[in-house]
């Protein structure tokens, strides 16, 4: 039974840690648009691109 119950909580420590990689990932991808809206947004305001 104390077998079962920490394969439980291994699993779901696992599928959290899984999570929070996704989230990191979806964070590091929308701060990078920002960054890139960013510097276009600033190199129109500089008379570039």
């Amino acid at each position: 039974m104390k077998q079962n119950a920490l394969k439980v909580v291994d699993l779901e420590v696992s599928e959290i840690a899984r999570q929070w990689e996704d989230m990191e990932t979806a964070i590091a991808a929308d701060a990078r648009i920002a960054a890139e809206a960013y510097v276009k947004s600033a190199k129109v305001d500089l008379g570039g691109e």
